[in-house]
Order: structure tokens, then sequence, then C-alpha cells
């Protein structure tokens, strides 16, 4: 500083390039801002520290703060692929390389660019010059396939087949079936496909989607129908798995396989995020499933996945907006309308939410999961009569009763009790427990419903020790059994359930109304009605707190002798 004066180019302050609060003004501040009426994502915002440095940098020649301002730069370019706006990541990544030649992210978003655009060339040289990630050893591979197979027309052997027995070995094989099924080595695609199945890629969509397509491909329906029902049976019903189950079944023709190297490479893409959102890993998801739609805009799962994460992120309002991205054409359309719903509605646009199930169930009058998640809608927000109503038609587009819709019942059962229509919901009820074949949830509603109403005592006991056998640290089904001990005049018994339910639900409101009405049996009304301050605190629905209300007053009135009917 003696024979180069410097100044810091944030604040002025003498002897040092950039002070240590200036520098730490430079972390990362990704904001989302208007420029020519296109939405950018910058790295920090354009005021004060970073104004100044910006300046000095381009009017002064400040080469020497360039390297604090990579961090931003980086950050900027992972925001707006988050954002899905790929191209302009590409602007910022190239911004970024003359700071940070090797840098990940902006290197494999130009990458992605120049193989988008089929200049493989520019793709490979962006490749061998990536920093050393673990992303980039899974991805780099796969690129430099596709690539070598643009270029030349053929599969590379050395990589084709390469074995793996890594946490990636199903995308592994998943990128050489589809390379090999494109070049025309259904033999090689096949031994592709039954490595990944042995590595596990059953239990990921995009290895099942891929096998089973490429099975119909060869005329092997029976194989490919099998693929499908074994993911369908250890996952959540899927729209995807079940069009192609339909087709399959209807022998209905098969689906296409991929176009050129563009595709394959944004289904290896694809499966990557896919194993990141397993993984919880949202932010990666998005980032690696928006270059996937990318290079293949007609990639509904890419944009769906992308939704999905955010919604994990409860970034409900930009999840709404890419569910409705995917167009009425889609089969992923209904379940992506649903769930936009359902994020509007948990962003409190509850209105709105309705009228989005109005028009998808004008459209499609029978869709059994829309009918669901409407009632659902309905239920959540207390709308009992109209959450009735729409189940009812649910029922009816059930045709073939099924194992797997007992939580309509179930549901419906719910809905018509807290209407205070006990015979038709004990009906929905025990039909939920037959086909459930005694689900817990289910034991433990209609074992409650019986004794608070001081009915069936006996078998309502019965049915909610045996949820409490299923599900012994559920604090609510633990009430239950001390609440059934409580109007069986049992309450020691009642007293050591429910203090256990307390202990594991300490907020419930119910649950502490309960422990203050068996102290007050027990002869120990001070720790009662302590409790029962408690369960005003708590939150109480309007009927509970009135009670509260009174028996603080005037405590409990004498015990009954014990009453109802038993089976």
């Amino acid at each position: 500083a003696v024979l180069l004066p410097v100044d810091c180019a944030g604040c002025g302050a003498p002897d040092r390039s950039l002070c240590r609060r200036c520098r730490a003004a430079l972390a990362p501040d990704p904001v989302l801002r208007p420029v020519g009426g296109l939405p950018v994502w910058c790295g920090l915002r354009y005021e004060g520290v970073p104004r100044a440095v910006l300046l000095a940098l381009k009017e002064s020649g400040r080469t020497d703060v360039a390297r604090h301002l990579v961090p931003a730069l980086r950050a900027a370019v992972r925001a707006h692929v988050i954002a899905g706006e790929v191209a302009l990541a590409e602007a910022s990544g190239a911004m970024l390389l003359p700071f940070l030649p090797e840098a990940h992210d902006a290197r494999l978003v130009l990458a992605v660019g120049a193989f988008a655009a089929g200049r493989f060339e520019e793709a490979r040289a962006h490749l061998d010059a990536m920093e050393d990630h673990p992303i980039t050893r899974v991805l780099r591979p796969y690129m430099a396939l596709w690539s070598d197979f643009s270029d030349n027309g053929d599969v590379p052997t050395d990589r084709a087949m390469r074995p793996s027995d890594s946490v990636f070995a199903p995308i592994d094989y998943l990128q050489t079936g589809l390379l090999n099924e494109l070049a025309g080595a259904p033999a090689k695609a096949r031994k592709s496909y039954e490595q990944g199945l042995r590595m596990g890629g059953l239990r990921y969509l995009f290895f099942t989607r891929a096998y089973g397509g490429f099975l119909e491909r060869q005329g092997a329906g029976a194989e490919a129908r099998r693929i499908y029902q074994l993911y369908d049976a250890t996952h959540a019903p899927h729209p995807l798995i079940r069009l192609a189950l339909k087709r399959v079944e209807s022998g209905a023709p098969a689906p296409p396989p991929i176009a050129d190297a563009r595709q394959g490479m944004a289904a290896g893409f694809y499966a990557l995020a896919e194993m990141l959102h397993a993984e919880s890993r949202f932010a990666s998801a998005i980032f690696y499933a928006n270059l996937a739609h990318h290079l293949d805009g007609a990639m509904d799962a890419a944009v769906f996945l992308t939704a999905d994460a955010l919604a994990e992120l409860e970034s409900r309002r930009e999840a709404a907006r890419r569910f409705d991205d995917i167009k009425a054409a889609s089969p992923l359309y209904a379940a992506a309308q649903i769930r936009r719903a359902v994020m509007l509605d948990r962003q409190g646009a509850t209105e709105t939410a309705i009228a989005v199930f109005n028009a998808l169930l004008d459209d499609r009058p029978a869709h059994y999961e829309a009918l669901v998640a409407f009632g659902d809608l309905f239920r959540r927000h207390d709308r009992f009569a109209e959450a009735e109503a729409v189940y009812d038609r649910a029922v009816a587009a059930i045709g073939v009763e099924r194992p797997d819709v007992w939580p309509l019942y179930f549901a419906r059962g719910i809905s018509r009790e807290r209407q205070g229509n006990w015979r038709q919901a004990e009906g929905d009820l025990q039909k939920a427990r037959r086909l459930s074949d005694d689900a817990p949830h289910v034991l433990n509603y209609l074992g409650y419903g019986w004794i608070d109403q001081g009915i069936h005592l006996n078998e309502g006991l019965r049915i909610i020790k045996l949820a409490v056998r299923k599900a012994p640290e559920n604090g609510y089904f633990i009430d239950s059994l001390g609440w059934a001990y409580y109007r069986l005049g049992d309450y020691a018994r009642a007293l050591h359930h429910i203090e256990r339910a307390a202990e594991r639900t300490p907020t419930d409101p119910v649950i502490t109304d309960h422990l203050g009405d068996v102290l007050w049996r027990l002869g120990r009304e001070v720790e009662a009605r302590y409790q029962w301050r408690k369960a005003q605190g708590f939150a109480p629905e309007a009927a509970l707190r009135e009670s509260l209300e009174t028996k603080l007053l005037t405590g409990l009135p004498p015990a009954l002798p014990r009453g109802g009917t038993s089976i």
C-alpha cells in the first residue's frame, strides 16, 4: 500500500482493495428484477456496496475486486436455472468464466446450451474444463456418450455397457439402454435394462417407464405389464404408470423411443433430478429437471417434478404456476391441476382453488382422484356438508369397490360424523374398516365414536386396543384407549394412558381436556383445573372452548353409573 496506494472499492477505506465489511456485503443475495421487460435473477442487489464495487470494476478498471464478485455470479447462474430461465443462466455463466474458468454450474449450463444447439465439440470442451465435482463425475460420461454418438453415429463399446455398482447405476443403464435402442441394437439395450433392473431401477419412475416402453416396442407386452405392476404395487399411484397399464391392457400402440441425443441427455438429467428429489434435495432436483426440460421441451414429467419440488420447499405460488404450465393434452394435466388447487388453497386462495376443481370436473366429471381431493379441501375447512356431497360423487365414480378406496369411505364417515349423522357415518367407518383390513386410524375413530356416545363400550375398547397395538406411539390412539377406560369408570387405568398420550402430544386441546377430566374424577381438582386452563391455550374448537369455561367455573358434575350398551 506504500508503493501502490489503494482504497476499498466499496467504501473508500484506505490501504485495502476491499475491506472486511464490504466483502461481507458481497455475499450472494439472489433477487429477481425486471430488466427490459424480462425477469432477471441478479446475484446481488444493485445498491450500496455491490453497486460501488461493480462501478469500480467497470469504469475504473479495478480488476483486483473481480474475484470477490464470483460467488454472486455463481448464485445468479443457479438462480436462473432454478427459475427455468436457462438462456439467461448461459449469459451469467459466460460472464463468470473469465474469473473462474472451471466453475461447475457455469460450465454445465454452457455445455447444455451448446448440446441443445448441436455444437457437440463446444459442449465437450466445457465438460473437459469443469472443476471436479460429484455430480460432474456422474454427468460427464453421459454427455460425452451422447456427443460421440451424435458425431459418429455409433455406440462407443467402452462406454455403452460399462459396469456400475454406484447409487447412480440405474441412470447409467437407462442411458446405455436408450442409446443402444436408438442405435439399432435392441439386444444390447435389453441387457442394459436388465442390469439396471438388478441394480434397483424399479425404485424410480424414470427407469420403469423407459424399460416398460422398450419392452412394449419389442412386443413383450406381458413383461412390460409386470414391470409397471411391480412399480404400482410399491409406490403411490402415478398417472403415467396407470396410463401405461391401460395402454398395455388395451393393446394400444407402444410409446415412441427417444428421437435423438438431446432427448437422451434430457432423460439423464431428469433421472438425476428424480433421484435428488427422492433424497429431499429439492433445489438441486429443480436445477437438473429444468435442464432436462430445456433439452426436451415436451418433457412434462420434468415440469411436474419441478413444481412438486417447489411445493416441498413451500414456494406454493411458484409451484401453482408451474403446475399450470402443464397443458390439457398431457396425461399429467389432471394430476397437475389437483396439485395446483392444493397449492392455491394453502396460500389462502381457497375460492380460486375451488374454481380450479370445478373447471377440472366440468371436463372430467368422474375423475376419482380429483373428486377425493376436492372433498378433502372442503373437509379441511370444516365445510362438511359440501365435502360429503363431493365424496358422494366419488363413491358413484368408483364402480366396483376396491380395497384401495377405503380412505374415501373414512373421509365421508368423518364428514357425516362431524355433521351429527352418526348412523350413516358408522356405516362408512365400518366399510372403511373392512376394506382397509382394520387400518388403525379407522379403528380409533370408530371405537372413539362409540365410546364417546356411551354405546358398544366393550367392542370400542377392543378395537382401540387393536389400534394401539398397530401404532403404539400414536398419542391420539393412546388417548382414545384412556378415554375408553374413563367411560367405563376405571379412572386409574384411564390416567395411565391419557398421561402417556399427553407426553406424546402435549399441545392437543382434547387430550389435555381429557387429562383434566380424569384428574378431577380422582379428586385432584387443582391439577384438573390447571390442565383445563392449558387446554384453553391450545386453540380448542368452539364447543370445547365453551365446555372448558364451564368446567373451570363449576368443575364436573357427579359421575353417573356406567351406562351405554355393549356388544
